[in-house]
Protein backbone atom coordinates (compact mmCIF):
# COMPACT_ATOMS: atom_id res chain seq x y z
CA UNK A 1 0.00 0.00 0.00
CA UNK A 2 1.20 3.71 -0.82
CA UNK A 3 1.96 6.07 1.91
CA UNK A 4 1.66 9.81 1.81
CA UNK A 5 4.80 11.52 2.73
CA UNK A 6 4.31 14.82 5.30
CA UNK A 7 7.40 17.09 4.67
CA UNK A 8 7.09 19.76 7.84
CA UNK A 9 9.10 22.57 7.31
CA UNK A 10 10.09 24.33 10.47
CA UNK A 11 12.38 26.89 12.30
CA UNK A 12 11.91 26.98 15.93
CA UNK A 13 14.59 29.00 16.60
CA UNK A 14 14.71 32.42 14.40
CA UNK A 15 16.17 35.35 13.93
CA UNK A 16 15.31 38.81 15.31
CA UNK A 17 15.89 40.57 11.79
CA UNK A 18 13.08 42.36 10.06
CA UNK A 19 10.72 40.38 7.64
CA UNK A 20 9.77 42.35 4.01
CA UNK A 21 6.51 42.72 5.21
CA UNK A 22 6.95 42.98 8.96
CA UNK A 23 9.63 44.32 11.99
CA UNK A 24 8.21 41.63 13.73
CA UNK A 25 9.48 38.10 12.81
CA UNK A 26 7.22 35.98 15.12
CA UNK A 27 4.81 36.58 17.92
CA UNK A 28 5.73 33.05 19.24
CA UNK A 29 8.67 32.07 21.42
CA UNK A 30 10.70 28.92 20.42
CA UNK A 31 9.07 26.77 23.45
CA UNK A 32 5.62 27.51 21.90
CA UNK A 33 7.02 27.32 18.08
CA UNK A 34 8.38 23.77 19.51
CA UNK A 35 4.38 22.85 21.04
CA UNK A 36 3.19 24.32 17.92
CA UNK A 37 5.62 21.89 15.83
CA UNK A 38 4.91 18.54 17.88
CA UNK A 39 0.92 19.51 17.52
CA UNK A 40 1.79 19.46 13.99
CA UNK A 41 3.00 15.86 14.04
CA UNK A 42 0.66 14.29 16.59
CA UNK A 43 -2.41 15.57 14.23
CA UNK A 44 -0.47 13.80 11.20
CA UNK A 45 0.03 10.36 13.06
CA UNK A 46 -4.25 11.03 14.28
CA UNK A 47 -5.16 11.50 11.38
CA UNK A 48 -3.62 10.04 8.66
CA UNK A 49 -1.89 6.77 10.02
CA UNK A 50 -0.06 5.39 6.74
CA UNK A 51 1.98 8.29 6.28
CA UNK A 52 5.96 9.25 6.55
CA UNK A 53 6.94 12.17 8.48
CA UNK A 54 9.78 13.98 7.61
CA UNK A 55 11.10 17.13 9.35
CA UNK A 56 12.90 19.55 7.76
CA UNK A 57 14.13 22.46 11.08
CA UNK A 58 16.38 25.27 9.76
CA UNK A 59 17.52 25.72 13.14
CA UNK A 60 20.12 24.56 15.51
CA UNK A 61 18.41 22.48 18.54
CA UNK A 62 19.52 21.96 21.43
CA UNK A 63 19.72 17.93 21.33
CA UNK A 64 16.74 17.38 23.93
CA UNK A 65 14.50 19.09 21.46
CA UNK A 66 16.09 17.07 17.93
CA UNK A 67 16.10 13.47 20.44
CA UNK A 68 12.42 14.55 21.33
CA UNK A 69 11.73 15.02 17.58
CA UNK A 70 13.33 11.61 16.20
CA UNK A 71 11.09 9.80 18.30
CA UNK A 72 8.35 11.25 16.53
CA UNK A 73 9.33 11.33 12.88
CA UNK A 74 10.47 9.20 10.90
CA UNK A 75 13.57 11.57 9.70
CA UNK A 76 14.94 14.78 10.90
CA UNK A 77 16.59 17.05 8.40
CA UNK A 78 18.62 19.84 9.79
CA UNK A 79 19.88 22.45 7.79
CA UNK A 80 21.07 25.11 10.11
CA UNK A 81 24.57 24.24 9.03
CA UNK A 82 24.25 25.13 5.67
CA UNK A 83 25.49 29.21 5.36
CA UNK A 84 23.34 29.80 2.24
CA UNK A 85 20.27 28.68 3.85
CA UNK A 86 21.05 30.43 7.27
CA UNK A 87 21.60 34.11 5.37
CA UNK A 88 18.55 33.43 3.41
CA UNK A 89 16.58 32.84 6.89
CA UNK A 90 17.76 35.56 8.38
CA UNK A 91 16.67 37.37 5.55
CA UNK A 92 13.63 39.34 5.07
CA UNK A 93 11.80 36.62 2.95
CA UNK A 94 10.96 33.76 4.97
CA UNK A 95 9.28 32.07 2.90
CA UNK A 96 12.79 32.00 0.33
CA UNK A 97 14.19 30.06 3.46
CA UNK A 98 11.38 27.40 3.47
CA UNK A 99 11.55 26.72 -0.74
CA UNK A 100 15.06 26.31 -0.43
CA UNK A 101 14.92 23.42 2.40
CA UNK A 102 11.82 22.02 0.96
CA UNK A 103 13.43 21.90 -3.33
CA UNK A 104 16.66 20.32 -1.72
CA UNK A 105 14.39 17.91 0.11
CA UNK A 106 12.16 16.67 -2.83
CA UNK A 107 15.45 16.45 -5.22
CA UNK A 108 17.42 13.94 -3.04
CA UNK A 109 13.99 11.60 -3.11
CA UNK A 110 14.73 8.89 -6.05
CA UNK A 111 11.99 7.84 -8.24
CA UNK A 112 12.59 4.28 -6.33
CA UNK A 113 11.14 5.98 -3.08
CA UNK A 114 8.53 7.63 -5.03
CA UNK A 115 6.81 4.80 -6.61
CA UNK A 116 5.77 3.72 -2.80
CA UNK A 117 4.50 7.24 -2.27
CA UNK A 118 0.66 8.28 -2.89
CA UNK A 119 0.47 11.99 -2.39
CA UNK A 120 3.53 14.92 -0.81
CA UNK A 121 2.17 17.30 1.23
CA UNK A 122 4.11 19.93 2.78
CA UNK A 123 2.28 21.44 5.85
CA UNK A 124 4.36 24.36 8.02
CA UNK A 125 5.53 23.40 11.80
CA UNK A 126 3.06 25.73 13.18
CA UNK A 127 0.24 24.19 12.01
CA UNK A 128 -1.97 21.12 11.96
CA UNK A 129 -5.04 18.66 10.61
CA UNK A 130 -8.45 18.91 11.73
CA UNK A 131 -11.03 16.20 11.66
CA UNK A 132 -12.10 18.17 8.27
CA UNK A 133 -8.71 17.18 6.76
CA UNK A 134 -9.32 14.13 4.15
CA UNK A 135 -6.54 12.63 1.71
CA UNK A 136 -9.02 12.35 -0.52
CA UNK A 137 -10.23 15.66 -0.77
CA UNK A 138 -6.51 16.08 -2.56
CA UNK A 139 -5.96 14.98 -6.01
CA UNK A 140 -2.97 13.20 -7.16
CA UNK A 141 -2.98 14.34 -10.76
CA UNK A 142 -2.43 18.17 -9.83
CA UNK A 143 -0.57 20.06 -7.60
CA UNK A 144 -3.12 21.56 -4.64
CA UNK A 145 -2.41 25.05 -2.94
CA UNK A 146 -5.04 26.76 -0.80
CA UNK A 147 -5.66 30.02 -3.00
CA UNK A 148 -7.19 33.30 -0.36
CA UNK A 149 -7.30 36.79 -1.99
CA UNK A 150 -5.44 36.13 -5.03
CA UNK A 151 -2.40 34.17 -3.09
CA UNK A 152 -1.66 30.87 -2.75
CA UNK A 153 -0.56 29.56 0.55
CA UNK A 154 2.03 27.45 1.47
CA UNK A 155 1.20 26.39 4.76
CA UNK A 156 -0.31 23.25 3.04
CA UNK A 157 -0.07 22.19 -0.59
CA UNK A 158 0.40 18.44 -2.05
CA UNK A 159 2.41 17.58 -5.29
CA UNK A 160 1.62 14.47 -6.90
CA UNK A 161 4.65 12.17 -7.14
CA UNK A 162 5.14 12.11 -11.17
CA UNK A 163 4.69 16.32 -10.82
CA UNK A 164 7.66 16.31 -8.72
CA UNK A 165 9.94 17.56 -11.79
CA UNK A 166 7.54 19.48 -12.87
CA UNK A 167 7.04 21.20 -9.50
CA UNK A 168 10.74 22.23 -8.97
CA UNK A 169 11.41 23.77 -12.47
CA UNK A 170 8.65 25.76 -11.33
CA UNK A 171 10.59 26.26 -7.98
CA UNK A 172 13.67 26.84 -9.43
CA UNK A 173 12.23 29.87 -11.01
CA UNK A 174 10.77 31.34 -8.44
CA UNK A 175 14.04 30.50 -5.99
CA UNK A 176 15.96 32.48 -9.26
CA UNK A 177 13.66 35.19 -8.93
CA UNK A 178 14.81 35.97 -5.24
CA UNK A 179 18.01 36.02 -5.83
Amino acid sequence: MKKNLFIITSTIFFSNNSLSYSKVRSVFEPSVRYEQLINTIKSIKEININSIIILLESSQLPLAILDSLKEICDDVILFNKIKKLKKISEGPHKGFAEMYMVSHFLYSLKNDYLKNINLIFKISGRYYLNCQFQVNNFSCNKITFKKTDKVYSSRLYTIPPHLLTYFLRKIKIVMFLFK
